[in-house]
């Protein structure tokens, strides 16, 4: 009988403990669907708390992700470091012919991505990317809904996800972009898959706030254009002090043809007509379905089945998020020259540079 795919897990911090060594790999490693070979950390109290928790031997943790690479014998690599440690361990794992499951964002420029892109386009492995928010429940019903065309054409999609978060992020307190290179993307890659088509055009006008550990640009509004027509808008902050949409409890509007799609505090309505008519707006509500897996149960679940050919695609998988990464880093190239971009121009000036 075939064995179930090795899997290790490169960074055990707190994202990495929280979210893989207590919930998603004993989770699978119990369904049988995974083997653990091991956890790469290099902070050792971190590794010996993620050992601990996954009932690992000595032998099967270590500090040093080539080391590990070369010892664990897996077949799939979680890439859970810091972004900007992303590009070595994912040039080195592709090398040996591993996929790759990788935390958003991919690394921490586009040519990064970039590099990694071809090189996993090089050695032909499958490489995925934890776009978990989109796949949360109520996220699910939402975009299902506005494919189904339930407010007809797509014109127009908001979203507001801000909140305030210094004490969780001081470890991001001297970065340009702390927003938008941690909790934005998430939203961007919502709002292109709502609006749909591919990025156009991106203007980000973003600034900092006094008096908070953000020394960066901690509040942003984005606004882009598709190349279907549709346009779209983010609104967030990480240094509000009245909060009201913050993560899980963003508000997001779709308006269409037919109407208008609303998710606001998890809570869907679809909407018609007008206020002031004499038949008043219409206002639906939609619960959410349960749908069984969510958020990064789902996505590495069926990443696992992906790699082992028990399904043809995986959501979001790199080539699909090459786009949203364009259109990260589009955005805050577009922050820094204070002008609006074509985001295909971007990534093309992007390969272009790195031929």
């Amino acid at each position: 009988m075939k064995q179930p795919p090795s899997v290790l897990l490169a960074g055990a911090g707190a994202h990495g403990f929280n979210t893989y060594c207590r919930q998603v790999l004993p989770r699978l490693a119990g369904l049988g669907k995974i083997r653990l070979a091991g956890v790469v950390e290099p902070v050792a109290e971190s590794r010996e708390r993620a050992r601990t928790e996954l009932g690992l031997q000595p032998d099967q943790v270590w500090e040093n992700g080539r080391e590990a690479l070369e010892r664990a014998q897996a077949q799939i690599v979680i890439v859970a470091t810091p972004y900007f440690a992303h590009e070595e361990l994912c040039l080195a794992a592709a090398e040996r012919g591993l996929a790759l499951f990788i935390e958003k964002p991919v690394s921490d420029t586009l040519a990064g991505v970039w590099r990694i892109v071809e090189a996993v386009r090089r050695a032909g492995v499958k490489a995925a990317v934890n776009m978990s928010a989109r796949f949360e429940e109520e996220k699910i019903r939402f975009g299902r809904l506005l494919r189904s065309g339930v407010i007809g054409r797509v014109d127009y999609v908001f979203c507001r996800m801000a909140w305030n978060h210094e004490a969780n992020a001081r470890y991001r307190a001297d970065a340009p972009h702390p927003y938008l290179m941690e909790a934005g993307v998430h939203a961007l890659d919502m709002l292109r898959e709502y609006a749909g088509g591919r990025p156009e055009r991106v203007f980000n006008l973003t600034w900092p706030t006094p008096g908070n550990v953000f020394e960066g640009n901690a509040n942003a509004v984005v606004s882009m254009t598709m190349d279907n027509g549709a346009r779209a808008v983010l609104e967030g902050s990480w240094t509000l002090r009245a909060v009201t949409h913050s993560w899980r409890n963003e508000y997001i509007r779709a308006d269409g043809s037919e109407g208008s799609l609303l998710l606001d505090h998890r809570r869907i309505q679809i909407l018609r007509g007008r206020e002031e008519s004499e038949s008043g707006l219409a206002v639906r509500e939609v619960w959410p379905e349960q749908v069984g897996l969510t958020s990064t149960d789902l996505l590495l679940e069926r990443f696992v089945d992906w790699v082992e050919e028990r399904c043809d695609q995986h959501p979001t998988d790199l080539e699909d998020n090459l786009q949203c990464m364009a259109l990260l880093f589009a955005a805050l190239a577009s922050a820094e020259r204070r002008t609006e971009l074509s985001v295909p121009a971007y990534l093309e000036e992007c390969r272009e540079a790195e031929s």
